[in-house]
């Protein structure tokens, strides 16, 4: 065989060598082996009880659910009134902790307002802890802890 025809052939299979060295890094494998970090959304999905609703909101008790298609319920039961509130509507949360609230429907009645309430997730006990501010004055810190399995 010719010099120049072994050269040649030389030179390929170091390319097919390199080729299917980079082809075979472990670049790839790091993506499996970390998961995307859900969304503040996707870890607030699930069914939420107030573990301290009563003298701070004057309610007995306050329960709220977000789906994973942007949807909530806020339920509130005031024992000495007899009388259960049930807002509904859409909501989206953002990575800082803020929750909008777009409320369609109070009772079943049509209704459009829309608020915002800071929050904190904590993993270490599955509790969120919500800032309900009514307009008037301090913001009430209400904790909540997940009544339902984490989605995420």
């Amino acid at each position: 065989m010719n010099k120049k025809l072994s050269r040649i052939l030389l030179t390929l299979g170091l390319s097919v060598v390199i080729a299917v060295a980079v082809g075979c890094s472990n670049d790839d494998d790091e993506d499996n082996n970390n998961p995307p970090t859900p969304t503040y959304s996707e870890r607030l999905v699930g069914f939420w009880q107030a573990t301290d609703a009563g003298p701070q909101l004057g309610s007995d008790s306050v329960k709220v659910r977000f789906t994973s298609s942007g949807t909530f319920t806020y339920q509130e039961w005031f024992t000495l009134l007899d009388a259960n509130v049930l807002w509904e509507g859409d909501y989206s949360a953002n990575s800082a902790g803020d929750i909008t609230f777009m409320v369609d429907h109070i009772d079943g009645v049509a209704a459009d307002t829309t608020f915002t309430w800071e929050s904190q997730l904590y993993a270490s006990d599955d509790s969120l802890h919500l800032f309900h501010d009514f307009g008037s004055g301090p913001a009430t810190q209400v904790t909540y802890v997940n009544v339902t399995p984490p989605v995420n």
